[in-house]
């Protein structure tokens, strides 16, 4: 939690939208780059966001792709419009933007059958139309390793990241299919009842990328919570996705290369938050996990890979 807000500021700020009498509000833990409240009137329960590290025009790109996954039946929080058909302003200079509370809990240590319900909804979002204003550029990307290799740090994550940009940059082929993609597919970005995927939420890091990039950054993110890597988790992946969208043959041949990269990115956000914007002792080997996970597919055989996913 970085911003604190009293309850007259909070009622000025529901005042901005139909929203009803305010019951409770608290702020609500979790998140590195925005503050939340739980906001609860008589008429609904609502999630207040105050973004802590993006711009306004940012936000506003946010709060119109939920509005757009709204319109296209996709299950994650509905976006609220104030008084002024707005979903988005400033308080006190920051970006706010109000959604509804889905009732439901974050999913943890999640199986086989959860999954693949997942991969499904990814296919799904993948299939959703790219508004034209979306970037290409993911944002904890390949284009943004610089922000680490070029720092005068001497660790030695700095020349391993180096060499898996390196290898990255010659090994992504230009022509894979491109879509919506969310970018950041950990289990605290899911919902759940009753062991089953409700919504995929936190659209912080979209971007219209390669398709397959949700597969891979969902796969590493299913095995952080394992902490260790299980192929059932992509081949369930798999199963749910293909249900919906069959993936070509140079998607299936790169699949486990957006495994390296998705592994790779996370390590560069982890060690980037945690090293350099936001120095944290406690949190300062978070990286390491993501490194052991890119090490681990890289010299694993692409053919008996395909295999046991696939086959």
């Amino acid at each position: 939690m970085y911003t604190n807000f009293n309850s007259v500021e909070i009622e000025e700020i529901s005042q901005e939208y139909s929203i009803g009498e305010i019951i409770k509000y608290y702020p609500m833990s979790g998140g590195f780059t925005n503050s939340s409240y739980f906001i609860q009137t008589m008429k609904q329960k609502y999630i207040l966001t105050i973004s802590e590290g993006k711009t306004e025009q940012q936000v506003v790109m946010i709060a119109n792709l939920l509005n757009h996954l709204q319109q296209h039946h996709f299950q994650t929080n509905e976006v609220i419009q104030s008084r002024n058909e707005e979903f988005v302003f400033l308080f006190n200079n920051k970006p706010i933007y109000l959604k509804k509370f889905l009732e439901g809990t974050i999913a943890e240590k999640p199986n086989v059958k959860f999954i693949e319900q997942l991969g499904t909804q990814i296919a799904k979002l993948n299939n959703i139309p790219v508004p034209d204003t979306i970037s290409s550029v993911h944002p904890y990307g390949l284009s943004y390793f610089d922000e680490v290799i070029s720092t005068d740090l001497d660790h030695p994550y700095i020349e391993w990241l180096r060499t898996k940009s390196n290898y990255l940059q010659e090994s992504i082929p230009d022509h894979l299919p491109k879509g919506l993609v969310h970018g950041d597919i950990f289990p605290d970005n899911l919902i759940q009842t009753e062991g089953n995927l409700k919504a995929i939420i936190d659209f912080e890091e979209f971007s219209n990328s390669p398709k397959i990039f949700d597969l891979g950054m969902a796969t590493i993110g299913m095995f952080s919570d394992f902490d260790a890597i299980d192929m059932n988790i992509p081949r369930a992946l798999i199963k749910g996705y293909q249900k919906v969208r069959l993936l070509d043959s140079l998607e299936r041949q790169n699949l486990k290369l957006f495994i390296i990269y998705a592994a790779v990115a996370t390590s560069f956000w982890r060690f980037r938050q945690f090293h350099i914007l936001f120095p944290n002792l406690d949190k300062s080997r978070r990286y390491e996990q993501m490194v052991n996970f890119a090490d681990s597919f890289f010299v694993m055989d692409n053919y008996k890979f395909m295999s046991e996913i696939f086959d």
